[in-house]
């Protein structure tokens, strides 16, 4: 697991706000944003994932599941609160 942990992000060129996101992860669980880290940035699949976290697969893909399902669920309320504020989410962020 500590193996798969060290592999190094390339720099980003461009600078994009994902705060959104980031809000919505940190309200899954640890062990349900570990999972969702290892699919989405490593490309792991849930056997694999389950090799390195003690799980089942059936488990690993449960939990990958339902922790998109929070995501998705937080970012649309997220959009919602925007577009209430009278921002437009196809105007891109202000304040730069």
């Amino acid at each position: 697991m500590e193996r798969l942990m060290s592999v190094q992000q390339a720099p980003v060129s461009v600078v994009t706000d994902h705060s959104d996101l980031h809000a919505a992860l940190s309200a899954l669980g640890e062990l349900d944003r570990e999972v969702i880290r290892l699919w989405a940035w490593r490309e792991l699949a849930p056997r694999q994932i389950a090799e390195g976290t003690e799980m089942t697969s059936n488990a690993v893909s449960m939990r990958l599941h339902q922790a998109k399902k929070k995501i998705a669920e937080q970012l649309q309320s997220g959009r919602k609160n925007a577009e209430r504020a009278g921002h437009k989410m196809s105007e891109g962020r202000s304040g730069q």
